[in-house]
């Protein structure tokens, strides 16, 4: 018979069963040089981009090479959806039509993005993603030679790899 958590609470540490996995830096699992999206890139291409490289989300860097935002699908659903009910209230106004397609990655990114120095913890990175309501954080540089600079992505799913690996 299993333990409730209240008696597991109770026990010292050393007794509980759940095994913890390792201390992992958030720059041990992150994708290194993630694909990324202009911020005048056309939404049509960005589109083309999502559906080649089967990503639901990319961070978006200025003409700098600075991250901006991030674009993801849901960002492009919900830009196309609101966009189908302006044409029709302007069609029903006699106004001219604007088309979300015809855009730039940077009229409908998510700015600024959410993002987490490479020398976090992968828990703090959790928490962040949990609190920003987020499927996916740039990661930042955070050596002297990178200071700020995207060096990487980190998904929920990574995160949920290392969850289960240390269930093995």
């Amino acid at each position: 018979m299993s333990a409730s958590p209240e008696d597991l609470l109770s026990q010292p540490i050393e007794h509980h069963s759940r095994r913890v996995g390792p201390v992992l830096l958030v720059e041990q699992v992150m994708t290194r040089k993630p694909k990324y999206l202009k911020e005048t890139m056309p939404i049509r291409e960005a589109m083309m981009t999502f559906l080649s490289a089967e990503f639901s989300g990319f961070p978006v860097l200025d003409s700098e090479g600075k991250l901006v935002g991030v674009l993801s699908m849901s960002d492009i659903m919900w830009h196309e959806t609101m966009e189908a009910l302006i044409l029709e209230q302007q069609k029903n106004k006699g106004l001219k039509k604007t088309r979300f397609l015809d855009g730039c990655v940077g009229d409908s990114m998510t700015s600024p993005a959410v993002s987490i120095p490479e020398d976090k913890l992968i828990s703090q990175a959790a928490s962040l993603m949990m609190q920003e309501k987020v499927n996916r954080v740039a990661v930042t540089g955070a050596r002297e030679h990178n200071v700020g600079k995207l060096v990487g992505m980190l998904t929920r799913a990574d995160i949920m790899k290392c969850m289960a690996a240390a269930l093995m």
